[in-house]
């Protein structure tokens, strides 16, 4: 699972990486942008 690997580990809990961004829906829009920034970064 991506939120329990060893770099992430010193955020805590997925759950507290999720509230960092507020909440589930605010996070997942992180992500998505991410995932946007690096497919147009490797274009």
């Amino acid at each position: 699972m991506l939120l329990r690997v060893q770099l992430l580990n010193h955020f805590g809990t997925p759950l507290g990486v999720i509230r960092m961004y507020g909440d589930r829906d605010k996070f997942l829009e992180a992500v998505r942008d991410l995932k946007t920034g690096l497919y147009e970064a490797a274009a």
